[in-house]
């Protein structure tokens, strides 16, 4: 998982990681920035929002991103031989018309394919995701699954100060 992943190379190289903790407040961007968590009170130099589309470092430290939603088409691909393929890496193409993205990237032993796109181009998604695969040789059996995708819109803000929002937060 490309969470997972991030997460690890943060505590790698230094970040401490507090995870099963409720963020429940912090004050001031810039550093020291005091954090408070359901497990304790911490402070810190940076603090990286990485807590998903409804981020509560954004709305605590109100930041005011307008949003909207893309819709997405997820396949879950049981093969192993694809996955370890694609291992270690993700691929990210931007160019699915009229707007959106596909992605293919091992997740849990399978294959994670998908396209997510406006939802004004919702209609014909599956058909889209099943012929880029064809493009790509990605076929065989799937599981798929529709999800709504928010995100910021042009001009959203992703930092204040020493406050970072990343990955679905921003």
């Amino acid at each position: 998982r490309l969470d997972e992943c991030l997460a690890r190379q943060a505590a790698a190289a230094g970040a401490d990681l507090h995870e099963g903790e409720k963020l429940t407040g912090y004050s001031g961007i810039d550093a020291p920035i005091t954090i408070e968590t359901t497990k304790g009170r911490y402070t810190a130099q940076v603090l990286v929002g990485a807590d998903g589309a409804y981020s509560t470092v954004a709305r605590l430290g109100m930041f005011h991103n307008p949003r909207d939603v893309f819709i997405a088409s997820e396949w879950d691909m049981p093969n192993p031989g694809l996955a370890q393929l694609y291992a270690g890496q993700a691929v990210f193409d931007f160019s699915a018309k009229p707007l959106g993205y596909y992605w293919i990237f091992p997740k849990d032993g399978d294959l994670n394919v998908g396209c997510g796109t406006s939802r004004n181009f919702a209609k014909g998604l599956n058909q889209a995701v099943a012929a880029y695969n064809r493009k790509w040789r990605v076929e065989g059996p799937a599981t798929k699954a529709a999800h709504w995708i928010p995100f910021a819109k042009r001009g959203f803000q992703a930092a204040k100060g020493n406050v970072l929002l990343i990955d679905d937060a921003a």
